[in-house]
């Protein structure tokens, strides 16, 4: 009778090590964000975080993962940050978790991402244009854009009509042609 609670026991491990394996858990590292953080949110730059910021710690935490990131700012703290190469640091306000919650927002920032085309739809007047799946943007009207959120802060400035787009063609595995 043992015999049989052992091997069972032994058993689930074993599945469970193989399902664990398998599929594993998926997580950004904070140490991965290369670019830095997009925020999305005005609440997030009101406690004093910018695009292109690259968290270091919070309250003397170093977030592992980047959903870390959220649940160390509700403690609140010290924000240190790399700004610009230079270390810089903030404190959140006392009152960010009111803000937070009166708001009903709950994301503040995402991952910074380069400004790459993922498709062009038939019914897009960018269709002949020349870009391609994949192009990833540099300029628009020789203004350098190298991510989306440099691209959503001047898209409201740019006029009708003609737009002069840089892009550089990208592989299907992502990497620029040579």
């Amino acid at each position: 009778m043992l015999g049989g609670v052992v091997v069972n026991l032994i058993l689930g491990f074993i599945i469970y090590s193989a399902v664990l394996f398998t599929w594993g858990e998926k997580f950004l590292p904070s140490k991965n964000l290369t670019d830095g953080i997009w925020c999305v949110d005005s609440i997030a730059t009101d406690i004093g975080f910018r695009n292109g910021d690259k968290i270091l710690s919070i309250g003397n935490v170093e977030p592992e993962r980047f959903e870390d990131i959220y649940r160390e700012i509700i403690f609140g703290g010290t924000v240190k940050v790399m700004r610009n190469n230079q270390i810089d640091s903030f404190v959140v306000p006392s009152d960010f978790v009111g803000n937070l919650i009166k708001e009903r927002s709950v994301t503040l920032f995402y991952p910074r991402v380069p400004f790459i085309v993922r498709e062009i739809p038939d019914t897009s007047l960018n269709k002949g244009s020349g870009l391609q799946p994949r192009d990833q943007v540099v300029s628009i009207n020789q203004v350098p854009v190298r991510y989306y959120d440099e691209y959503l802060s001047i898209v409201d400035t740019l006029q009708p009509g003609a737009v002069n787009v840089e892009s550089t063609p990208r592989r299907a595995n992502g990497s620029p042609w040579h």
